[in-house]
Order: structure tokens, then C-alpha cells, then sequence
């Protein structure tokens, strides 16, 4: 089940599972997440939750919503994207599997290949032929209980991969042009920006 966290000058103030279909986001009473800041519109922005797929719209707010820093209308959200309304920080978690985190963040390599973002390959399993850019700052994919890796950009431009060993240490790789690894049954090839 997703989640969302709210924050405020770093501090914790609330946790969300997100069991509805639909989320008012706003400073108005009536909402569903109040955000009580008079930067924040009556209803600044809407949660669709589908269950598998959780998006973030703007409900032609006055100040905008920022997803990753980015201003947005509408987001696909996927776990741990940060949206600021506000003074406030969200944080979106989300529970989805492989096959789900695949769909969300992979696209067929002709609709998009930006020159200077690095890229994953899905070179076998589900999604083959697909690649994943490296936008983010971080991206994690597979499930906690079957294997998961993160991988971290760093403020240098390199990207680490953050795993679980075979015999179940965790160990930070540095990825160089080329590697290759495995997440359940996908593997995956990192290229670096071309």
C-alpha cells in the first residue's frame, strides 16, 4: 500500500496510507490532506490513487505544485518522489512490484534517448529492449522482501548502485559503462551519458 509523508522544516507531521481513490490536497478544512499555509490554495492539488498507479494533479493552483523540483500539472508518481506545495514536502512511497516499477519508469528507446542523461538497458525479462533514463536522483527497483537495488546519482554525476550481496551484506558499487546486474529475474546494463 502507498503512503505519503508530510513534512514541515524537516520535521515529520504526518503519515498517509493511501486507501482511497481520491485525495483533496489544500488549506481548505474540507480536504482530504490539509496543508493549513496561506501560500496554499483551497484545493491546491487532487491524489488519483488506482492502486497500482498514483498521480499528482494541479488544480490550477495560484503557486503550483513541484514534483522533484520540477513544476508540474500532472505526475505519474513513483516511490520516493518529493512534492512541495508550500512550505510543505511530501513524500510518496510506494509498494508496487517489479513489473509495475518497470511499466512506470521504462520507454521503447526511439521515443526517447536524451543526449547527457546515463540509461539503463533491460537487456532480459520483463520489458526487454526498453530503457530506463537516469533522470532522477534516485531510483529503486524490486521489492524488499525479493532483492531490491537503489540507484544513486551523486552530486559529481556518478552513479552508485546500492545492493544486497549473495550472501546477504549490503555493498555500494560505483556503475561504469557496461555493467551489468540482475533485479529478480531483469537484467540490466548501464550505459553512461553519450
Amino acid at each position: 500500500m502507498s503512503q505519503l509523508t508530510i513534512s514541515l522544516n524537516s520535521q515529520v507531521t504526518k503519515r498517509i496510507k493511501l486507501t482511497k481513490p481520491t485525495y483533496i490536497i489544500g488549506r481548505d478544512p474540507q480536504c482530504d490532506i490539509i496543508l493549513p499555509e496561506r501560500t496554499i490554495s483551497s484545493h491546491h492539488a487532487r491524489l488519483i490513487n488506482t492502486g497500482e498507479d498514483c498521480f499528482l494533479e494541479d488544480t490550477h493552483s495560484t503557486n503550483g505544485v513541484y514534483v522533484n523540483s520540477h513544476p508540474t500539472r500532472k505526475h505519474l508518481l513513483i516511490d520516493k518522489d518529493t512534492i512541495n506545495i508550500g512550505k510543505y514536502q511530501l513524500t510518496f512511497h510506494s509498494s508496487v512490484n517489479l513489473l509495475t516499477q518497470l511499466r512506470q519508469l521504462s520507454v521503447h528507446p526511439r521515443i526517447t534517448k536524451a543526449p547527457g542523461i546515463p540509461w539503463l538497458e533491460i537487456r532480459a525479462g520483463i520489458k526487454q529492449g526498453n530503457i530506463i533514463p537516469l533522470e532522477r536522483e534516485q531510483i529503486t527497483l524490486g521489492e524488499k522482501d525479493m532483492g531490491s537495488i537503489t540507484i544513486e546519482r551523486t552530486s559529481r554525476g556518478k552513479h552508485l548502485l546500492h545492493g544486497t550481496s549473495e550472501d546477504g551484506t549490503s555493498e555500494t558499487i560505483q556503475l561504469s559503462e557496461g555493467d551489468s546486474f540482475h533485479v529478480g529475474n531483469v537484467e540490466l546494463v548501464f550505459h553512461a551519458a553519450e
